[in-house]
């Protein structure tokens, strides 16, 4: 995923955690903001309590890959991922419909 479609700084998680409303599932929670760029963004958060290292930067490597391939909206967001315990046996394709019913519950996609 390219630089400028990332969330990484601290400040914009905490703004969209302000500023947004969420969307839950058993496998992740969305919080979305609008944001003032042209470009819609993504961010990750996978707590340790989900499990090893190894699993958590799978989980995010899946959900970076899905984020790609998702159409990008009219209007730009900020859209902070927050992986549950539930999808810790997640295939890639129930990650996929998760992400998907989300971002349409939320008018995004």
């Amino acid at each position: 995923m390219q630089r400028d479609h990332r969330i990484r700084k601290s400040q914009d998680f905490s703004r969209v955690s302000v500023e947004g409303r969420s969307w839950v599932d058993h496998r992740l929670v969305l919080r979305a903001a609008p944001n003032h760029s042209k470009t819609t963004r993504y961010g990750f958060v996978v707590r340790k309590g989900v499990g090893s290292a190894v699993i958590r930067n799978r989980l995010k490597r899946r959900l970076r890959a899905i984020a790609r391939s998702v159409s990008e909206p009219h209007v730009a967001w900020d859209v902070v991922l927050i992986v549950r315990n539930g999808a810790r046996g997640s295939t890639s394709n129930e990650l996929s419909r998760s992400l998907l019913s989300l971002l349409a519950r939320a008018g995004i996609k």
